[in-house]
């Protein structure tokens, strides 16, 4: 999945795109709040995958953009085989 450019319609939206596997074509809204990922039926994006934990990751609005962050899962978190770290604190 990545991120695509913003439309140029009546507003602007930031969209979530799958582009390999079973969401391939599929696309999700990014708005204000986060948006969870993982295999159970409450997530915005649901993983059928074995890999994905029941609420494996989710995308937060962070600092004019977005953050990935794991939700605990057992295989981790990451994009293009690289692990999602925790943002360092503040200061």
């Amino acid at each position: 999945m990545e991120t695509a450019e913003p439309n140029t319609g009546e507003r602007d939206i930031m969209r979530l795109m799958g582009i390999h596997g079973e969401l391939t074509g599929q696309s999700f809204d990014l708005g204000t709040a986060p948006l969870t990922m993982g295999r159970g039926a409450d997530n915005h994006v649901i993983l059928s995958t074995r890999l994905a934990s029941r609420h494996h990751a989710e995308l937060r609005p962070e600092g004019g953009g977005w953050t990935l962050h794991d939700g605990g899962s057992t295989n981790g978190t990451g994009e293009r085989a690289a692990r999602a770290q925790p943002p360092p604190p503040p200061g």
